[in-house]
């Protein structure tokens, strides 16, 4: 059992799961409208209108062409890894095959005991587990666990992992906490470098047995105003997060992970970054390994 966690608290760390997809059509083909009046000021008289047109509509099908073009195809699973661990891990929900990695997970968000199982000490943190139950159903989660993590002298920080059910998708701290009435301060990205080991197919006499990969990860800083004895006061936390999920055609599930951390009145945003991404680079090695797509 662990520990209760305040409503509020709950309300700000708990993502939400809605329905259908957030991708949406990105390079959708604009709608144009044919006019009586003169085209580019053209006044084109008697046989040379039906060409004009021809030309128009070819011009058209070569923009929805190109934008349909635009769209960011799926990447390759590279013949030296196995479909069966072609996994990605990436920064952005809307656009999974944007900038990913090709990882392979160590644990299985699917089983809710490995998820129990995650380490409670990792290197000088010092983690307590949250009842999670109430809320995971509430907002359909499959499997879930929260965390918070203390390291010496720090606030605490707050580590999500879900997974969501094989069609819902998580929806995303950057949508999810304006939603809560937060207010988006700064969005970004950050380099998680992660360490991974080569194969013995996969070494030549050029190459090292380790190798070096660097992961996209998003970040939120967010802002709301709260009251505390009749005094109002700005409360900003900053937000770290990723997914990673199984590349095939079908629908997979969708894996979270998602640090948090109120930034002290006398610390600073770089601060909490550097500890965020420190706590992040400890961990991931224990979520998933990076693999060498050359």
């Amino acid at each position: 059992m662990g520990e209760q966690l305040d409503e509020a608290v709950i309300a700000s760390l708990t993502p939400r799961v809605v329905l259908g997809s957030l991708k949406g059509k990105l390079c959708a083909p604009p709608r144009f409208r044919l006019s009586r009046a003169p085209l580019f000021g053209l006044n084109l008289k008697g046989s040379m209108k039906p060409y004009f047109t021809l030309v128009l509509i070819l011009c058209l099908i070569l923009i929805a062409t190109s934008c349909s073009s635009d769209k960011t195809s799926s990447p390759d699973c590279p013949s030296s890894i196995g479909q069966d661990d072609c996994y990605i891990a990436f920064h952005d929900l809307s656009d999974p095959n944007h900038c990913p990695i090709f990882v392979r997970p160590v644990m299985d968000f699917g089983d809710q005991d490995q998820l129990n199982e995650f380490p409670l000490e990792i290197n000088d943190w010092k983690g307590r587990d949250f009842y999670v139950d109430p809320w995971k159903e509430q907002v359909a989660a499959t499997y879930a666990t929260l965390r918070g993590y203390r390291e010496p002298d720090t606030n605490e920080l707050w580590l999500l992992l879900i997974q969501s059910g094989t069609q819902p998708t998580v929806q995303p701290p950057n949508i999810h906490y304006p939603a809560m009435g937060w207010e988006i301060v700064k969005e970004g990205i950050v380099t998680i470098a992660l360490q991974g080991e080569r194969s013995d197919q996969q070494l030549t006499e050029s190459t090292s047995s380790s190798f070096s990969s660097d992961l996209n990860v998003s970040s939120l800083l967010v802002s709301t105003i709260l009251t505390d004895n009749n005094r109002n006061f700005e409360q900003q936390r900053l937000i770290l997060y990723c997914y990673f999920q199984e590349l095939a055609e079908d629908a997979t599930p969708i894996n979270m992970i998602r640090v948090s951390m109120i930034i002290p009145d006398e610390g600073s945003y770089e601060e909490t970054l550097d500890i965020e991404i420190g706590f992040l680079a400890d961990i991931l090695p224990l979520i998933f390994e990076p693999l060498d797509d050359q």
